[in-house]
């Protein structure tokens, strides 16, 4: 076994609970770091950037989001 999808959470109270997750890649992954980023313009939201180790440590992934996607109701369960 190994490390297996990489998943993003966000906690609104301190990290008593974590209630908003989503999975950003379903295959291996590992070490991540994520910054915020600004919007390109000063009316719009600031996104997510994430680094992290995918492929078994073979290949470095880019991901960005904004928080509406990762505070979204999730669909159905795949």
């Amino acid at each position: 076994t190994g490390r297996r999808r990489m998943t993003v959470r966000m906690s609104t109270d301190g990290g008593q609970t974590w209630p908003h997750s989503r999975l950003v890649d379903a295959g291996a992954a590992a070490y991540s770091c994520m910054t915020e980023m600004p919007g390109k313009e000063a009316s719009e939201p600031s996104e997510v950037g994430m680094l992290y180790e995918a492929g078994g440590y073979k290949r470095i992934v880019f991901a960005a989001f904004d928080i509406s996607w990762l505070t979204a109701p999730a669909g159905p369960a795949n």
